[in-house]
């Protein structure tokens, strides 16, 4: 594909332009003339001291590059709207008054039907929800721990002591089947082999919420046996495609000089020539990242 796009490029397109363009080219406007004279100048310069510049040119980009790896890539969507605005004050009042609106999840599978009818299942997830509210990023968890907790102690005539889970795998069962209610499915399946616990963070930065996610998989990695975890939601997502947009730029970036040097040793058939001219090419793209 590559090579078609060059010869595209470098032999049909200026034959059709040539073929169809008859207009007579506009003159060079007054307000460009000082333009003209800088480049004209430096042209000369560069032609008269080329090695002089050259190894300038060269001294000076060893020096900045080690600052291109302190570039370091954080999104956060607040930052797009002044601190005055009021989608920007909304959020930071309703985080303070009741809890962070940054959604995350984490999905877990059991291996067969009814394994979050299990106390032991149940009580994985009730350590991981202590963990999760330990973290200072999580202001609020549910799952369905909390659900039986509530059931439990509704059971128990509301008395504190019962504020925990049921005792065995035949009470939580039988307690599912007296339960005649809907909601318990927001947090579970139909088949009790999946549910998911639902995470309100109260941040939005892209790479604070990569290190908690990263935290996350370590601790289930760790803790949570015979249950398959993932993570997701939508800072998930936020998170994930702040980084693949990073990286995609960076493979483009990669392709594209390899690529054009591919066409520069084509087009000079010689290896230093064209590696003279790759650095005219990537200077310009190292002194962005450098002020970056």
């Amino acid at each position: 594909m590559f090579f078609l796009l060059i010869i595209l490029l470098l032999f049909i397109v200026p034959k059709i332009f040539i073929r169809f363009d008859h207009a007579q080219w506009p003159t060079t406007d007054n307000q460009l003339k000082f333009i003209d004279s800088f480049i004209k100048f430096a042209v000369i310069l560069s032609i008269r001291h080329a090695w002089k510049i050259l190894l300038i040119t060269v001294l000076l980009l060893l020096i900045g590059t080690p600052f291109i790896f302190k570039v370091t890539a954080e999104t956060n969507l607040l930052k797009f709207f002044p601190d005055d605005h009021f989608v920007t004050k909304d959020t930071y009042l309703i985080q303070e008054k009741l809890s962070g609106v940054m959604p995350l999840q984490i999905i877990l599978d059991g291996n067969k039907r009814d394994d979050f009818k299990k106390l032991d299942n149940l009580q994985q997830i009730n350590s991981l929800e202590k963990w999760l509210l330990a973290q200072t990023e999580i202001d609020k968890v549910s799952s369905i721990v909390g659900f039986m907790k509530d059931i439990n102690k509704g059971m128990n005539m509301n008395e504190p002591e019962f504020d925990r889970l049921p005792e065995s795998d035949q009470m939580i069962s039988q307690f599912l089947f007296i339960y005649d209610g809907e909601e318990v499915y927001e947090l579970v399946n139909k088949e009790f082999n999946q549910t998911r616990v639902l995470i309100n963070l109260n941040i939005h930065n892209s790479g604070e919420i990569r290190d908690l996610v990263s935290r996350i998989n370590d601790y289930a990695n760790h803790h949570i046996k015979d249950l398959k975890v993932q993570v997701s939601g939508e800072a998930k997502v936020f998170s994930d495609q702040d980084r693949l947009l990073i990286s995609g730029q960076m493979y483009s970036l990669i392709s594209a000089s390899i690529l054009i040097f591919a066409v520069m040793l084509f087009l000079f058939r010689n290896l230093m020539e064209a590696l003279l001219s790759m650095l005219l090419n990537l200077s310009p793209v190292i002194v962005i990242f450098i002020f970056m």
